[in-house]
C-alpha cells in the first residue's frame, strides 16, 4: 500500500515540479560512526572480525594407577589358596503393582533456521507491547547475538536486547535538534529538556569536526549539510508540505534512495536525514556480513506507516542484527542505520518511563558506564498538540 502511495506522490509532483539535481558524495570518514559500515556490494568492506572459539582439552590427572605383576618366587613349592565358600540366603522381593501414568506431553518448538530470513528466529520471548500514551509504545526483544550460519561454540552464545519505540506519525511531529543551527553538542537529556522531546535518538553520524553530518541533513531552512553521501542509501523525511499532504504523501517515511527519485521527495518535506541502509525496501539485507560488534541505533518504517527507533546497546554486528529485524513481529521495511558505539543513543520520557540509554562496550562492562556523550545532531519527536 505504502509503495502504491509513494509512486502516486512521485508521479503527482513529477509533473509539477519537475526534477532537480543530486549533489556530489559527501566525504568519507565519521568521528561519530564507531562501526565502519559499507554495504554489501558496494565499494568499500568493513574490517571484520573472525570470531572464533575453541575447546580447552583436559588431561584424565585421575586415572587408574598402573599395576604391575610379577611372579613371585615360593620356596618349598607351590601353595594353594581356596577361597572359602560364603552362602547367601536367598530373599523374595515383593510385587508391587505400580499404576500406569501417562508421560506428559512436551510441546514441540521449532529450532532457528540457518542461513535463512524466513525462518523462526533465536529470539527469546519477547515481552508485550506497553503501551506509553495514545500513538505511542514500548518493547523489548531479547536475541541470541551470534549468526544463523556460524553456531556458537560456547556453552552460552552471547545474547543482546532489542528496545523499540513505535510511533504513530499522526499523532507526533519529528524535529531536528541540531547544534549547527546556533547551539552546542549536548546528552539526549538535555536536548530532550530544551525542546520538550517525548523520545529521541541520533538522527546521524557526524564528520570530525563533531557538528557536520556524514550525509544529507535539512530540517526547513537550516542545513547541516547539503551533499548526498554516494554510499548512504537511506533517508528519514518528515512533514511535507501541503503538496504532498494533497497527493496523499505519508507524515514521515523511510525511504530506500535507490529504489525512487529523491530529488521528487526531498524538496517537499520539512526535515531529510540520510544515512546507510541495513535494510533496502524489499527487505533484502544490503549490510557486509562479518563487520565489527558495535552497539547501534537505528530507524525503520513498518508495512503500516510506524516509524521505529530502534537501539541495541550491547555490542552486536550489525548484519546480525538485521537477520534478527526481519524475523520480529516488526514488519520492518527499510532500516537506516544512525550511529553506531558509545554514542547510539536512545531516550524516553512517556507513561512513567524515563529512559536514556548509550552503547557499552566491553571496557564499559568492567569499568562502568563513562558519562553521557554530546551528540550534534538528534532526532526526535514531540507531541502534535504541544508544537509550536
Amino acid at each position: 500500500m505504502l509503495r502504491r502511495v509513494l509512486a502516486g506522490v512521485g508521479l503527482a509532483l513529477g509533473v509539477l515540479v519537475g526534477p532537480c539535481g543530486v549533489c556530489a558524495a559527501v566525504p568519507a570518514g565519521s568521528a561519530g560512526n564507531v562501526a565502519s559500515p559499507p554495504t554489501a556490494g558496494e565499494p568499500g568492506k568493513a574490517p571484520g572480525i573472525n570470531e572464533s572459539s575453541s575447546s580447552l582439552g583436559l588431561d584424565n590427572a585421575l586415572g587408574e594407577p598402573r599395576v604391575s605383576r610379577r611372579m613371585t618366587k615360593i620356596y618349598g613349592g607351590p601353595v594353594t589358596i581356596t577361597p572359602p565358600t560364603i552362602s547367601t540366603p536367598a530373599v523374595q522381593t515383593p510385587q508391587v503393582s505400580a499404576p500406569r501414568v501417562p508421560s506428559p506431553v512436551v510441546p514441540q518448538v521449532a529450532e532457528p533456521v540457518p542461513g535463512t530470513t524466513g525462518g523462526i528466529a533465536a529470539v527469546t520471548a519477547a515481552r508485550e507491547w506497553r503501551q506509553l500514551e495514545p500513538g505511542l509504545e514500548y518493547g523489548e526483544f531479547p536475541f541470541i547475538a551470534t549468526p544463523y550460519e556460524a553456531p556458537s561454540g560456547e556453552a552460552r552464545p552471547p545474547r543482546a536486547t532489542l528496545r523499540v519505540v513505535r510511533i504513530d506519525p499522526a499523532l507526533f511531529e519529528f524535529v531536528l535538534c541540531a547544534a549547527s543551527d546556533g547551539g552546542v553538542p549536548l546528552p539526549l537529556g538535555r536536548w530532550a529538556d530544551h525542546e520538550r522531546l517525548v523520545a529521541a535518538i541520533n538522527a546521524s553520524m557526524y564528520l570530525p569536526d563533531g557538528r557536520t553530518s556524514t550525509g544529507y541533513l535539512r530540517e526547513g531552512e537550516h542545513v547541516n549539510n547539503a551533499r548526498h553521501g554516494g554510499r548512504l542509501g537511506a533517508y528519514f523525511l518528515a512533514g511535507p508540505d501541503a503538496l504532498a499532504r494533497a497527493s496523499g504523501a505519508p507524515s514521515a517515511l523511510v525511504l530506500d534512495g535507490t529504489r525512487v527519485k529523491m530529488d521528487v521527495f526531498e524538496r517537499h518535506y520539512r526535515l531529510v536525514a540520510q544515512n546507510f541502509r541495513m535494510i533496502g525496501e524489499d527487505r533484502r539485507i544490503v549490510w557486509a556480513p562479518d563487520s565489527r560488534p558495535v552497539a547501534v541505533a537505528a530507524v525503520a518504517q513498518t508495512g503500516d506507516g510506524h516509524i521505529l527507533f530502534l537501539h541495541c546497546r550491547q555490542p552486536v554486528e550489525p548484519y546480525v542484527l538485521a537477520q534478527r529485524l526481519l524475523n520480529l513481529p516488526l514488519d520492518v521495511r527499510t532500516v537506516m542505520y544512525v550511529e553506531g558505539g558509545a554514542q547510539a543513543g536512545l531516550l524516553l520520557r512517556s507513561g512513567g518511563m524515563l529512559m536514556e540509554l548509550y552503547g557499552r562496550s566491553a571496557a564499559a562492562i568492567l569499568l562502568g558506564d563513562p558519562p553521557a556523550p554530546s551528540l550534534p545532531n538528534v532526532l526526535g519527536i514531540r507531541r502534535r498538540a504541544a508544537t509550536r
